[in-house]
């Protein structure tokens, strides 16, 4: 996948070997050697044969699911900044045989399909061509299922390509405006959507007479956008006359073109994501382990939990304590008698000013907990040396 692929010395670290490009051509190999002992730290697939890409097993997977999902094509030769599909499947549109595709349609039980593809329909007449190829023989399988599917603006360019597309079942597609400015759309790459001066709502306007609807997506946070971008680009999406509008924040994905630029000016927080790394890795798993056997058995015996903390760990403490009250109460079916200590100003505030600080979560422990009950003291510092002296002293 394009995790294990592009953060390889990440990703390593936590698996006994690693697959990193495209898996059908190596997969064999990694259960052969799996079976036989022999498994290797890493395997490379590459690009697949896209020919040789089996059927999916539609069937091995449960009932529900409101989406089927199959991929007619891989690759794509638009290289935007931002996105990987360039940088993991290349920059090479490669097409699945037509046949196959058509009996993977037929083997989705669902109704409505997702077609994966990032770009279904692609960017030259020749990708064009097949297109239309696909469609027809979808249509003429009558497949009876509605998809949506990823295209570039230039599927409003050809009315025969859209008419065969609503007779192979298309609804909705999802296109990628990015940026309601030139600009925008040269700083992510996007040049194609500047290409032949066009005018976006009547590309639009001619899609959705077909009766197919439309998403438009927006990156937000480029370096070129100025205070007010959320607005524009909702202005834009307006002007444009889209169905649905999509907006997502301009994130740099290892591996991408933005990354690499992003990193070369110092501008990606790898000591921060590095230090949260190392702060998840020493979380002692062992006793996380024992802590919710803890609330297990607290949970069955129907036992009084009780959660307490100083500072910003009182917070956490009664956020923990609506979490398990609520919603692990909720999913589980049971539910848990949980109390934070901290919640009772007049309690905190007696007890403190009447005996000592130290006394503040002892002090209603007395007068609530009973043997067998389950206390539980927050401290994110691990600078509260007060109160866990005289909860856990022998006197």
């Amino acid at each position: 996948g394009i995790h294990a692929t592009m953060c390889l010395d990440e990703v390593i670290e936590h698996a006994d070997s690693v697959v990193t490009g495209e898996a059908e051509g190596i997969w064999p190999q990694v259960l052969e050697d799996t079976q036989d002992g022999s498994l290797k730290r890493r395997y490379d697939g590459g690009l697949a044969e896209i020919r040789d890409v089996p059927l999916a097993r539609h069937d091995l997977l449960p009932a529900g699911y409101a989406f089927g999902a199959v991929q007619t094509t891989r690759g794509c030769p638009l290289n935007c900044s931002f996105c990987s599909v360039t940088a993991f499947n290349g920059a090479q549109y490669r097409q699945r045989p037509i046949p196959d595709v058509v009996r993977e349609f037929q083997s989705v039980r669902e109704k409505r399909v997702l077609v994966v593809d990032d770009n279904l329909i692609g960017t030259r007449r020749d990708h064009i061509a097949r297109a239309k190829d696909l469609f027809r023989a979808m249509a003429q399988a009558n497949l009876r299922k509605e998809w949506v599917a990823q295209v570039t603006i230039n599927f409003a360019d050809d009315e025969e390509l859209l008419t065969l597309a609503v007779r192979a079942g298309c609804r909705g597609v999802f296109i990628g405006f990015e940026s309601p400015t030139p600009g925008g759309l040269q700083e992510l790459g996007k040049k194609f959507n500047l290409l032949k001066d066009r005018d976006f709502r009547d590309s639009v306007r001619r899609i959705q007479r077909h009766h197919i609807m439309v998403v438009g997506s927006f990156i937000i946070g480029l370096d070129i956008d100025e205070p007010g971008i959320g607005r524009r680009i909702a202005e834009a999406a307006s002007q444009y006359g889209v169905d649905s509008l999509n907006a997502l924040f301009l994130t740099p994905f290892p591996g991408t073109r933005l990354w690499n630029q992003m990193k070369s000016q110092d501008r990606i927080a790898e000591r921060y994501i590095k230090a949260q790394k190392a702060a998840h890795d020493s979380i002692p798993v062992e006793a996380v382990a024992q802590l919710i056997e803890k609330l297990r058995v607290a949970l069955k015996e129907d036992r009084q939990i009780f959660v307490f903390g100083n500072g910003g760990s009182a917070a956490n403490a009664s956020h923990f304590a609506t979490d398990l009250g609520k919603s692990a109460s909720d999913k589980v079916g049971k539910r848990f008698r949980v109390l934070s200590l901290n919640d009772n100003v007049s309690w905190l505030t007696a007890l403190a000013n009447d005996y000592t600080y130290e006394d503040v979560f002892v002090g209603q422990l007395q007068n609530y907990g009973k043997p067998g009950d389950l206390a539980w003291g927050l401290s994110v510092s691990g600078n509260s040396p007060n109160w866990p002296r005289r909860i856990f002293s022998p006197t």
